[in-house]
């Protein structure tokens, strides 16, 4: 069986604020009626923290054909962590030019981001020095203190992305995982 996910991570969350922020979204995302608490956890079925709430469709309309996977629910992750894509993955582009970044600079890049700050890397095409979080796509890999992860579901709306988005941060970016 395969798996994929939503991942908003949000780059800019220092650690001593991931927590707080994290449960100010858990507690949007319950008070919206999208989540709600999963009293039925288990390690294998059930693992999230969450599961959609009586109001998903509002958000992700294709709930309903998600509805039978085993492992659906919401996890809100104030941890630092890799974020991956897995089999998604695609090489970032730079945000100046298009020009893709190899695959093993870029994971040396994560490497580095992972133990301390996030590395800036330059285009080997136009020059230009971005963040390594700032190079585009949604099949990469980042590395972020704060995260919303929703499994197995169906595609969420922009409305809904842009609302999170700005809850979480100023720095969000979307992965989208499969493995």
């Amino acid at each position: 069986m395969s798996a994929h996910a939503i991942i908003v991570a949000e780059l800019s969350a220092r650690p001593d604020v991931a927590a707080a922020r994290a449960a100010e979204v858990a507690d949007w995302l319950l008070d919206r009626g999208i989540i709600e608490l999963n009293r039925q956890r288990d390690t294998l079925r059930r693992p999230s923290e969450y599961n959609a709430g009586p109001f998903v469709s509002h958000v992700a309309p294709g709930f309903q054909l998600a509805a039978s996977l085993a492992d659906n629910g919401v996890d809100v992750i104030p941890e630092r962590q890799v974020h991956h894509a897995g089999g998604n993955y695609r090489e970032p582009e730079c945000p100046g030019c298009g020009t893709a970044l190899n695959t093993r600079r870029h994971m040396e890049l994560i490497d580095l981001w992972l133990a301390g700050t996030e590395p800036a890397v330059a285009c080997n095409q136009c020059g230009i020095r971005n963040l390594a979080g700032d190079w585009r796509g949604d099949f990469g890999v980042h590395v972020a203190n704060l995260v919303v992860q929703f499994n197995n579901w169906p595609p969420l709306t922009d409305r809904f992305v842009g609302e999170l988005r700005e809850r979480l941060g100023p720095r969000p970016r979307l992965i989208y995982r499969h493995i």
